[in-house]
């Protein structure tokens, strides 16, 4: 527990400076008269975004390791020097904001920071994270990105900036063991962000972005609370598209967004998208949001936003092809290069199938799932689904026909529509490319949370300040109890976990020599953190590129 709240505060103290660091950067670029600054929630998720940049870049040269915390430390120290008058400034600011908060807030605060802490501290529970993502992080720890790992195993090629950074921040050299408790501090700095929106509602006013925030802070306590000991990429990739949307929602409200806050926007949404690809519909919310600039700075905007995208990506994409051969994996149609070490495209085209086939029925057979058409695999799907996962879903469905049977007694520029109908576009994205709800949360929420402040907006007109003041006061109580469950065997985890978090499990391990090198594979399919290299399959004419395992795999011939 101890180890895991120092790695915590070190994580917001980098991602606060470096945040900080881009927040002045874009500003001073924009050349805006603004006196007011982004909140310290905003200043961090670009700080992430940037170390996620960093780190995707150093595993091109460096392994993720001492060396490259070192510079990351030694950026931060030259941040806080180039911005030594500005960052008394927004502690002063953050804390005036402290000083006004309500007291109700400082106990659902604490609770969330409890409750957070105590599921990331026990072992993983993810079951790809037994599969590849320990394994990932450990590649990235001991080497630079090693070319064709994806023919070693093709989930080592599914490039997610997430792995990068629980690589960065993962520790083995100081603390014996690989951390993996990132998942839990985004989890605690997002619901802290769905808090800090509430306020207006215990005012008695009525806010969109509120009532989504509202929404959210549950939907995050029931659906990803499980992942928080796990480096997976599900709950990261869910978090980030419904802080997207909360952001779209504040500028639906506001009447212009500002340009330096406009490019942060971007570069979060695509962020998100290099954490799991199924973000790519957010770039919908990002469009409305550049609509709200001013249109005489729309062209430098929109030039200055591409500019920075392509240099972020870079790196990404760039990892991709030394991973994979492949631009994006598994997505064979982009099919640029021919170094030795790419994945075979009937390989590529295979795993992008079994994505596919493994989301809606898994377990079956993906050649007999892909030959169903929908109305043959769908009530299939339908039964093997949870009746949690499907309420919302409907719920969300039902949410935004509601708002559109309401557009004509709703007052003008009331309810988000646009926005609502960008996260229905990404329900229908999840839904036929890989109908797997894990996957979908973010946009499944986001369609109900936007649906929902709709319709919020056409009834806060009947609903007086006092009333709504205390149904906002009723819904902080209700989720303090929520959490009274999770809180049945705390002494037994605080116990077992006083100082270090849960180490991954151990696999039970058979070195099979496989033509030129020699390959642990596991029993039960999930190498964990086992020693390199480790694969639960394998194709037989799999090689080493050279002697060295850095130099990475090719399949063929030697």
């Amino acid at each position: 527990m101890f180890i895991t709240i120092s790695v915590w505060l070190l994580i917001t103290l980098l991602t606060g400076l470096y945040g900080i660091g881009l927040w002045q950067l874009f500003k001073r670029w924009s050349k805006e008269k603004d006196t007011s600054s982004p909140s310290w929630f905003f200043l961090l998720f670009s700080g992430l975004a940037i170390l996620a940049f960093l780190g995707n870049l150093f595993s091109l040269f460096l392994r993720l390791h001492s060396l490259t915390m070192l510079l990351l430390l030694l950026g931060a120290l030259a941040m806080s020097w180039f911005y030594r008058r500005e960052i008394p400034l927004l502690l002063h600011q953050g804390f005036l904001r402290l000083k006004r908060t309500h007291w109700l807030f400082w106990l659902v605060g604490g609770v969330i920071v409890f409750i957070s802490l105590l599921k990331t501290i026990g072992p993983p529970t993810n079951w790809d994270s037994g599969l590849y993502h320990a394994q990932a992080i450990r590649w990235m720890e001991s080497y630079p990105t090693v070319p064709g790992l994806g023919n070693l195993l093709d989930e080592l090629a599914f490039n997610s900036s997430w792995l990068t950074l629980n690589a960065l921040f993962s520790f083995p050299y100081l603390f014996g063991q690989s951390l993996h408790g990132l998942t839990g501090w985004l989890f605690l700095v997002m619901s802290l962000f769905f808090l800090s929106k509430l306020p207006p509602l215990l005012e008695g006013k009525f806010s969109l972005s509120a009532l989504a925030a509202l929404l959210f802070l549950f939907l995050a306590r029931r659906l990803l609370l499980w992942e928080l000991s796990s480096p997976g990429t599900d709950a990261p990739a869910t978090l980030m598209i419904w802080g997207l949307a909360l952001i779209s929602l504040e500028s639906f409200e506001q009447t212009t967004v500002k340009k330096y806050a406009f490019l942060l926007t971007v570069l979060l949404a695509i962020f998100t998208i290099t954490i799991k690809l199924s973000a790519l519909p957010a770039l919908l919310w990002i469009l409305f949001i550049g609509f709200q600039i001013p249109r005489q700075d729309r062209k430098t905007t929109w030039t200055a936003a591409t500019l920075a995208v392509f240099l972020f990506l870079l790196p990404w994409l760039a990892r991709n092809v030394i991973l994979s051969g492949y631009l994006v994996y598994p997505f064979p149609a982009l099919d640029l290069f021919s170094f030795d070490w790419k994945v075979p495209p009937s390989a590529a085209r295979d795993a992008a199938e079994w994505i596919r086939a493994w989301a809606r029925l898994p377990g079956i057979d993906k050649e007999l799932t892909l030959s169903y058409s929908l109305f043959e695999w769908l009530p299939l799907w339908y039964n093997h689904q949870q009746t949690f996962d499907l309420t919302i879903l409907l719920a969300s469905l039902t949410a935004f026909v509601l708002l559109l049977l309401s557009q004509p007694f709703a007052p003008k520029q009331v309810t988000p529509l646009q926005l609502t109908i960008g996260a229905l576009v990404g329900v229908g994205f999840w839904f036929w490319q890989a109908p797997d709800f894990r996957f979908g949360y973010g946009f499944i929420g986001a369609l109900l949370a936007c649906s929902l402040a709709g319709l919020g907006a056409v009834m806060s007109r009947s609903i007086s300040p006092r009333l709504m003041s205390k149904l906002a006061l009723l819904a902080l109580l209700v989720f303090i109890v929520y959490q009274m469950p999770k809180l049945t065997n705390a002494d037994e985890i605080l116990s077992s976990y006083p100082i270090r978090p849960a180490d991954y499990p151990e696999s039970d391990l058979e070195l099979v020599q496989l033509n030129n090198f020699a390959l642990y594979v596991p029993e039960n399919y999930q190498c964990w953190y086992a020693p390199l290299p480790c694969s639960p399959y394998y194709p037989e004419t799999l090689f080493l590129r050279s002697d060295s395992l850095s130099d990475g795999f090719k399949t063929g011939s030697p």
